[in-house]
């Protein structure tokens, strides 16, 4: 026998397989009719998967939410001076650098004017500036419209393509200083709250909306502001992210006196913070970085911590100028 020439006479697992040679496998009739049936079935759902799969395919697509018709023409405006206008189907974006557009439709917050988190790209999407009018089919919030609904006009038009890294960069963190916090509550109805993802029209709003105020060369103002409404605020004028740890909740008016810088930085050369990766800053304007963490402090009963974090960036693999409409 094979199993016997091949492992010897005297081998164990020689005898098993000869054994299994000579007893040989029956199937019952039974058994064979249920396995062809299993076969039919499996093969029936992989031919329906394949000829239903473009129709999942495009239903997915359309289920992501899309602009219906979108002007995108050069402006020669002078970069992000121009208001945005919204309603629940429309979006108007003047005189945006498409730096700008990229970090509002991947990015987390409200952009800083003194840096960015978007790397790479040609010079033409910082030099370059665009107005864009996009409607969509149907009410949309301002979330959706600035978010996903972006993204895919950025791919679209532009060809955007784009992957994401995590980098270690310096942040400050909003605390509680040791004395306590010194914070002035917002008196009830001293400004308006509104649904900042459904806006109401401008014509409806208040003086004040809560949240809202102004950051000038030596005062910062702001009416019924959260600790987060804070951080945002300070985030913008400084040199990296502010990000609230306070604990404290409800709404503050806020008013920080700023003592002007006695060695300003030159309003086009600012250095990057301490630790910070290559194109973490774009600065446009002087930091205030020196001077209002102590500010904070004085008045508010408040502290900035500089320490460091994870921050994700979004790196531009591919991009071209939109073709005219």
């Amino acid at each position: 026998m094979l199993a016997v020439g091949v492992l010897g006479a005297g081998s164990q697992l020689g005898k098993r397989i000869e054994t299994l040679l000579l007893r040989g496998r029956t199937f019952t009739a039974r058994a064979s009719t249920l396995s062809v049936i299993a076969s039919i079935v499996a093969l029936v759902g992989l031919v329906i998967c394949g000829a239903l799969m473009p129709r999942w395919i495009a239903f997915a697509q359309e289920a992501r939410a899309t602009f219906g018709v979108a002007s995108i023409k050069a402006s020669k405006c002078e970069p992000n001076i121009s208001p945005v206008a919204l309603s629940p189907d429309r979006l108007s974006l003047p005189c945006r650098a498409v730096r700008d557009l990229i970090e509002q439709a991947y990015g987390k917050r409200v952009r800083s004017p003194l840096r960015t988190n978007v790397l790479g790209g040609p010079a033409w999407i910082d030099s370059e500036v665009w107005d864009i009018e996009a409607k969509a089919s149907g009410a949309h919030s301002r979330s959706e419209m600035n978010g996903p609904m972006m993204q895919r006009l950025l791919e679209d038009r532009f060809r955007l393509r784009i992957h994401r890294e995590t980098r270690i960069v310096p942040i400050y963190e909003l605390t509680v200083a040791k004395a306590g916090p010194k914070l002035q509550v917002s008196r009830q109805g001293s400004c308006t709250q509104i649904d900042r993802d459904n806006p109401p029209p401008l014509a409806d709003l208040s003086e004040r909306v809560c949240g809202t105020g102004f950051f000038g060369e030596s005062r910062v103002e702001i009416w019924g502001a959260t600790m987060a409404d804070l951080s945002d605020f300070l985030w913008t004028r400084m040199d990296r992210d502010v990000i609230d740890r306070t604990g404290i909740s409800g709404r503050y008016d806020i008013n920080l006196k700023i003592q002007p810088n006695p060695n300003p930085d030159p309003p086009d050369v600012a250095p990057a913070a301490p630790g910070s990766t290559p194109g973490y800053s774009v600065v446009v304007r002087r930091t205030y970085d020196r001077m209002v963490p102590p500010a904070v402090e004085q008045q508010l009963g408040l502290k900035l911590i500089s320490t460091t974090v994870p921050d994700e960036f979004i790196v531009v693999d591919h991009i071209e100028r939109p073709s005219p409409n």
